[in-house]
């Protein structure tokens, strides 16, 4: 983050950081009252959206229980994802890491905020220069050390 520590960072600050690591889209919703607090692109927020006969709506996705395993898919971003791993750490934050093809999408659910992040990655026997990530584990790597961890202390302390 540009001239401020972690601990003066505003919301925005928090998405330059996500993009600044790579992730092409970044969004954070605040949980009460679905409202978009900051987003990479005016365009990168949760929308409803028709995939053949069914409405998606973005919101409930990110409403959704997270833990339950019947629930396959995550739909952010204009897209479907399969989820391939499910996470929860010992401060009550949960995360979803989810692909389609080489795309991933990244959401952790804290008490106030959902943050959701996109980008490319590459995936077992690919080496495609054109991704931004060596590997999904990379990207959830980063973003989990660089903002995730430090966002959630920021949340404990009452500092946003």
């Amino acid at each position: 983050i540009r001239h401020k520590t972690m601990a003066t960072a505003s919301w925005k600050d928090w998405i330059i950081t996500a993009t600044a690591l790579g992730f092409t889209k970044a969004t954070i919703v605040n949980r009460q009252t679905y409202a978009t607090i900051a987003a990479s692109n005016p365009n990168d927020v949760a929308t409803a959206w028709k995939e053949e006969d069914n409405t998606i709506n973005e919101n409930q996705e990110l409403l959704d229980g997270w833990n339950f395993g019947n629930k396959n898919t995550f739909c952010f971003y204009g897209k479907r994802f399969v989820i391939i791993v499910r996470e929860s750490d010992s401060t009550s934050c949960q995360y979803l890491v989810c692909m389609k093809d080489s795309e991933v999408c990244i959401a952790a659910q804290f008490k106030t905020i959902w943050f959701v992040v996109y980008g490319t990655a590459n995936v077992k026997g690919q080496n495609d220069k054109n991704v931004t990530f060596s590997s999904v584990p990379d990207a959830f790597t980063k973003i989990y050390h660089s903002v995730f961890t430090s966002l959630q202390d920021k949340l404990q302390d009452g500092g946003l």
